[in-house]
């Protein structure tokens, strides 16, 4: 899975599959959001495909010094570069964050003994960072050459305002938004904030929302940081997902090849969903997927009587991907006061994103 260069050196969007394939192969699939939209959950859904490479994360560090956290679809060609470089990376970044993300699954692409040596590479690279801090790249013990119809995703919850320039640049990709209520969001920021999950308040990070206030939809709203500054911190995170996800809507939502799918309809139903989502990307059902979902979804006794024992380290749960889906899109009824309810609601209200949750 190496990287091809182009005659001015600018490295192109790498495909892992081999040059006489088929186009099937070497799908690049953008799976975007905001933090706490449940992107986590539904990453570790495409990762348990044994066709998908998945990447969690990899831009968690900053991309690029020329590339914005939202910039505008018309300096494309100017940031063309920047993004290409990232993109050629991707395949090969193998961070224990990006490529060592739990539970591990079996892969076509892998041996049974090349899986063994995967699994204990992650385990070895997490184990020499929590005890040395050391972080070391996680081995990928990998033949692509051996699998067809292979699919690469990259799951991000850092880069949902630079899809516009990403999906324009690259070839052969599709993306999928996965959206989630803003009243569920700020819930379970809320949630981290007070269990200690989170190192900063996000409703305090006035350096993006003066990013937010620059772009063309924070423009349309009047929106300036002094203006939020004055506002509620659930008004202002309201603003940021409403802000984001209109540029998002606006930047790609006419295209063929980008699918947006509300977190609550997942959590519902799963498996439908799960199989709109694989056909959109041209994978077919896995009956290792299946197990996933009844495993994450349905939680055994035995797993239940773990998180007893452990009650008392209440970020255990926080970034977990076992949970009950339905409690985990509608707990926000019951964590949020009426009146911060009507406060996300208002600002929600002013957006046309809104048909999106007509109910509330």
């Amino acid at each position: 899975m190496q990287a091809r260069v182009v005659q001015n050196g600018v490295p192109s969007v790498t495909t892992f599959a081999r040059e006489s394939s088929s186009a099937e192969d070497g799908l690049l699939v953008f799976l975007f959001g905001l933090p706490r939209s449940g992107t986590t959950w539904v990453g570790k859904i495409f990762d348990s495909h044994p066709r998908t490479v998945y990447k969690h994360e990899p831009d968690s560090f900053p991309l690029e010094p020329t590339m914005p956290w939202a910039p505008a679809v018309s300096d494309t060609e100017a940031l063309r570069p920047a993004a290409l470089r990232f993109l050629s990376l991707l395949p090969n970044i193998n961070s224990s964050r990006a490529a060592g993300s739990l539970p591990i699954f079996p892969k076509e692409y892998r041996s049974d003994w090349q899986s063994w040596m995967h699994c204990v590479s992650i385990l070895g690279t997490k184990l020499i960072s929590r005890v040395f801090a050391k972080e070391l790249p996680v081995l990928p013990c990998c033949d692509y050459d051996s699998a067809f119809g292979l699919r690469l995703v990259w799951k991000s919850i850092n880069s949902l305002g630079r899809l516009g320039v990403f999906f324009r640049v690259a070839n052969h990709r599709k993306a999928i938004v996965v959206v989630r209520h803003p009243c569920g969001v700020i819930a379970s920021l809320k949630r981290g904030l007070s269990r200690g999950n989170l190192r900063n308040n996000p409703s305090e990070d006035y350096s993006l929302f003066e990013m937010l206030t620059r772009t063309d939809v924070g423009k349309r709203y009047g929106l300036t940081v002094s203006k939020l500054q004055r506002m509620q911190s659930d008004e202002r995170l309201t603003w940021k997902w409403v802000v984001v996800h209109e540029k998002a809507f606006e930047d790609v939502g006419d295209q063929q090849d980008v699918l947006f799918v509300r977190y609550e309809d997942i959590c519902n139903d799963p498996a439908v969903l799960t199989l709109k989502m694989f056909d959109f990307c041209g994978l077919p059902w896995s009956m290792q997927t299946e197990r996933f979902l009844e495993t994450s979804t349905k939680p055994s006794s035995t797993r239940l009587a773990f998180r007893k024992l452990r009650s008392s380290q209440l970020s255990s749960d926080y970034f977990a991907i076992h949970k009950g889906p339905v409690q985990s899109a509608t707990r926000w009824h019951s964590e949020l006061q009426p009146d911060e309810i009507r406060r996300i609601c208002d600002v929600l209200n002013c957006s046309s994103l809104a048909r999106l949750y007509p109910s509330t």
